[in-house]
């Protein structure tokens, strides 16, 4: 079976992301995206924080992020630095973000795919 005109747009957004050719800010969207479903909010911001790239990414960020998902990242990036310090409460709150962002995912996706379907193939 033959994929949709949206996946194989999809996944031509993805190529273009891996190559560096996505524009800001469906770039920082998309590298979201992926990293909260491979490790959460905590190894985003660590990943990021390590890098120097955090400041950068979460401007680009609130520039596409809907309210509810920019409320959650904010949560999550005031949680972190409490996690450093084996905060239990903190970790709760970024377990909190996660479940907060799998739970609502569909808007993050609804985003990518309206931008995907832009992409001529």
């Amino acid at each position: 079976m033959p994929m949709s005109e949206d996946s194989l747009k999809w996944n031509k957004m993805l190529d273009m992301w891996v190559a560096g050719e996505t524009p800001s800010p469906y770039n920082e969207l998309i590298h979201y995206y992926n990293e909260i479903n491979s490790g959460g909010h905590w190894k985003y911001i660590d990943d990021l924080s390590e890098s120097g790239a955090l400041k950068e990414e979460i401007k680009g960020l609130k520039k596409i992020l809907p309210r509810v998902h920019k409320r959650n990242l904010k949560k999550a990036l005031r949680a972190y630095p409490k996690t450093l310090k084996d905060n239990e409460k903190a970790d709760e709150i970024i377990e909190e973000c996660d479940s907060f962002y799998y739970d609502n995912e569909q808007i993050i996706d609804t985003i990518l795919q309206k931008y995907a379907n832009t992409l001529k193939l």
